[in-house]
């Protein structure tokens, strides 16, 4: 997620083919975990997200 965070404040071509990359990948760990967790944080905010993972071991 952080990588995410970090990309979309870069206004490069490679950042841009990156978050592509991220958010289309079709790993069952890696793709669909990172869109749970960025599902979340545009829930939840960062720090409630971080606050959640830290008490519950899980992403909502």
């Amino acid at each position: 997620m952080t990588s995410y965070l970090w990309l979309k404040q870069q206004n490069t071509p490679e950042a841009a083919f990156r978050l592509k990359l991220l958010e289309g990948n079709d790993d069952p760990i890696y793709g669909h975990g990172f869109r749970l967790a960025h599902r979340a944080y545009e829930q939840k905010g960062l720090a409630q997200l971080l606050a959640f993972v830290k008490r519950k071991q899980r992403l909502p």
